[in-house]
């Protein structure tokens, strides 16, 4: 009840409201500008978040309004501290908990967007405590992987750039990838599809097999010879 009524004083249809009431007043209108700026603000902040369509990617239009509808509220809390001529400057300023609810309420879509936005490819953080080696596993193994994949040398470096500027959002130097690039590219796709045939055992001739049975058999009475010689 308490936010739907909050919601109603401070939606788009209370800001048109002071506007209209502002030109009705003429020359002293100008007493409302402060008030008609926050409705500005917050109705911009109440039809976002009443929006229903998903926020998916970092570049929407709503969260850079929400922005600067936070810068809007950080501004005003400065201009009032800073203001040595008010007395009372806590009745001048947003409570504390509307304050903290607003500000979490931006920046944790922000954050939320962001986290979906990665969400598409994990690949592991750069910062994350593991060896190098790992870091370039990773992309030489899934750079192979796009190799083996196509045989269109414009559809590979297409992957190739896309797999890169994914690797710089999760924090990968451009040199380290540009690096592991080059080791594939020397590679011919051919030698990348070929599988490593296994080891065959080589099979011992029976002619071979013959002769280490037989000196195996020879070491034995010549050791049962000496034995019978010493016990006699």
């Amino acid at each position: 009840m308490r936010n739907k009524l909050a919601e109603e004083v401070l939606d788009s249809d209370m800001l048109n409201l002071m506007i209209q009431y502002q030109k009705s007043l003429g020359t002293n209108g100008n007493k409302l500008d402060n008030s008609i700026e926050l409705l500005k603000n917050t109705s911009q902040l109440i039809q976002n978040f009443r929006d229903c369509r998903p926020l998916t990617e970092i570049s929407d239009d709503r969260l850079k309004v929400n922005d600067d509808v936070l810068h809007f509220f950080k501004e005003w809390e400065t201009s009032v501290i800073k203001d040595n001529k008010l007395s009372k400057k806590e009745k001048c300023l947003l409570s504390h908990q509307t304050w903290q609810d607003i500000s979490s309420l931006i920046i944790r879509s922000v954050q939320i967007t962001n986290l979906l936005k990665t969400e598409n490819y994990q690949y592991l953080e750069r910062s994350s405590c593991h060896a190098s080696s790992t870091f370039r596993g990773i992309i030489k193994g899934e750079m192979l992987r796009f190799k083996r994949c196509t045989n269109d040398p414009v559809d590979l470096q297409t992957k190739y750039a896309l797999f890169s500027e994914r690797l710089i959002k999760r924090g990968y130097p451009k040199n380290e990838i540009k690096t592991v690039i080059q080791e594939v590219t020397a590679k011919q796709r051919n030698d990348t599809l070929m599988v490593k045939p296994k080891s065959v055992l080589q099979v011992a001739s029976l002619d071979i097999l013959y002769s280490v049975f037989k000196t195996e058999i020879t070491h034995k009475e010549q050791y049962l010879k000496t034995l019978g010689q010493i016990k006699g």
